[in-house]
């Protein structure tokens, strides 16, 4: 879109970030809705992502242009908050700007124009809080299955939406299983190589990739109950020494003494290690042959060289602390598990721990390449953000573009009880929410102009929530037909979007 620069350096700069806005939001606008298309992003270390998530495109398509870094911010903001919305949230603030421009070029002036954004701002806001449907009050139907609903419609713009209501019901039985402790980074997602995506499943304690293992693991168990469990960091192995050392033997006897204490040594480690009562070691470092077998003879399952990472989570779940020393083995440092069993998923071996206490959870993501699991882990991250603030405030609004459609009603006949400059420029900016259902609608490839102006005159006459059903080109009442979106992440878009074009539209040079 071109425009008629004026000699004001804030109109030429203006126009100029506009025209930088506008290139990202020509790749952002096919990449929205239910039919949506992928964009393939070249990076400079060879791993190309394909996605058409709008908060991963923005990311990885931007220069160090410094307007295109305010966009960034706006949507890791948007991300961060809600996790949806990000699409969104860049094609109103575009539109916005569009708007703001050619009041400018008419001759308003730009304190009229953030003055009456800032009041629609408002306005919005309040508007949302009275029309937006609660759950708690109404009733419409159980707690499972209004989350459902929520998560399904946000899943429905994504790679993954003719899964949705697999994962739908695999996030809320997550969200539920954690109640009001709901916490994300409680949830661990492991990424297995193979199989579809419907393999996915979620389990609640920790998963890892099966550890190293020496002759003898081969013997044990791979299935405990209810039993005691020791995490060490240090090794269980006959090695050389660390450090260079002399010894003067003068006969074989001593020399047969002192290989006998070396042994004896060992033994006493491994011996300590079974006296504890525990039925499972896991260690940071290496579990040798000989300790592996001497814990398969005993019935006791080992691995070593985890993660210390894993270890600590492992620690978190069970209670049991990781000692340094065989030496530190006490009823304190030992932990109790519920469940520890190996099973096989796909060509991989995985250890799965639970406890009675646990308040972690793996996720475990299937798919049949790279790109494919991380664009079902974005996926999967917009979900259980939906979830997580449905969950706490029950409130949502029609989706499909019906409460964008409300709002530019009720702006537009709010701008009729206004006079003067105010009046135009509100009934102008009411024009700018309409953009999500043109561009809905735009992307399913019907005609968005015949379907706004029905949507509009349904949505002026009733309180229904009149949205566009994208499958048919039909009209539908989107609260009827369960497609519901969580309040709060549209008022933060609107805020979101509104406070970045407040602080494009008052710029008025760049200093490099």
């Amino acid at each position: 879109m071109s425009f008629e620069l004026k000699d004001s350096k804030s109109y030429q700069t203006l126009s100029q970030n506009i025209s930088r806005i506008e290139k990202i939001i020509k790749i952002l606008k096919t990449s929205f809705g239910p039919y949506s298309m992928n964009k393939i992003i070249t990076r400079k270390n060879g791993r190309d992502v394909i996605t058409s998530d709008g908060a991963t495109i923005v990311s990885n398509t931007i220069s160090e242009d410094s307007i295109e870094k305010i966009l960034v911010e706006m949507v890791k903001s948007q991300d961060y908050e809600e996790g949806d919305g990000t699409t969104s949230v860049c094609l109103l603030t575009y539109e916005i700007l569009i708007e703001s421009f050619k009041l400018i070029q008419q001759g308003f002036d730009t304190k009229d124009i953030i003055k009456n954004l800032k009041k629609c701002g408002l306005l919005c806001q309040k508007i949302l809080n009275e029309i937006a449907e609660d759950n708690k009050i109404k009733n419409f139907c159980s707690l499972r299955q209004f989350l459902l609903f929520c998560c399904s419609t946000s899943l429905k713009s994504k790679s993954i939406s003719s899964k949705r209501h697999i994962f739908s019901n695999i996030l809320v039985d997550i969200v539920l299983s954690m109640g009001n402790k709901f916490n994300k980074n409680s949830i661990i997602i492991q990424e297995i190589m193979g199989g579809s995506s419907v393999d996915s499943f979620f389990f609640n304690g920790i998963c890892f990739k099966k550890p190293f293992s020496y002759a003898g693991y081969e013997k044990q168990k791979k299935k405990y109950f209810d039993g005691n469990l020791l995490l060490i960091n240090f090794e269980l192995e006959l090695s050389a020494e660390k450090f260079e050392c002399e010894f003067k033997i003068k006969n074989v006897s001593f020399f047969r003494k002192f290989i006998d204490s070396e042994w004896s040594i060992f033994y006493e480690k491994l011996d300590s290690i079974v006296f504890s009562g525990c039925i499972v070691v896991l260690s940071s470092q290496s579990i040798g042959d000989l300790a592996t077998q001497y814990f398969s003879e005993r019935n006791m399952l080992c691995g070593g060289r985890i993660e210390i990472t894993i270890l600590e989570k492992i620690s978190s779940i069970t209670k049991a602390n990781i000692i340094p020393s065989v030496y530190e083995i006490s009823k304190n440092s030992i932990g109790f598990f519920r469940i520890i069993e190996e099973k096989q998923i796909s060509s991989e071996k995985y250890i799965f721990i639970n406890s009675y206490t646990s308040k972690t959870l793996t996720l475990i993501i299937r798919g049949g390449n790279d790109n494919l699991i991380k664009d079902t882990i974005r996926s999967v991250n917009d979900g259980l953000m939906v979830i997580k603030h449905i969950y706490h405030t029950n409130k949502f609004v029609g989706g499909a573009g019906s409460c964008e459609m409300k709002l530019s009603e009720k702006l537009r006949k709010y701008a009729k009880t206004l006079t003067g400059t105010d009046q135009y420029i509100v009934s102008k900016l009411s024009k700018v929410f309409e953009i999500i259902p043109k561009t809905l609608i735009e992307n399913s490839g019907m005609d968005p102009l015949e379907i706004i102006a029905k949507l509009r005159k349904l949505n002026s006459s009733s309180e229904k929530w009149y949205g566009v059903e994208l499958s048919r080109g039909n009209i539908i009442d989107s609260l009827a037909n369960f497609v519901w979106e969580p309040l709060s992440m549209k008022m933060n878009i609107i805020k979101t979007a509104l406070g970045t074009c407040d602080l494009i539209i008052n710029t008025d040079n760049t200093i490099v």
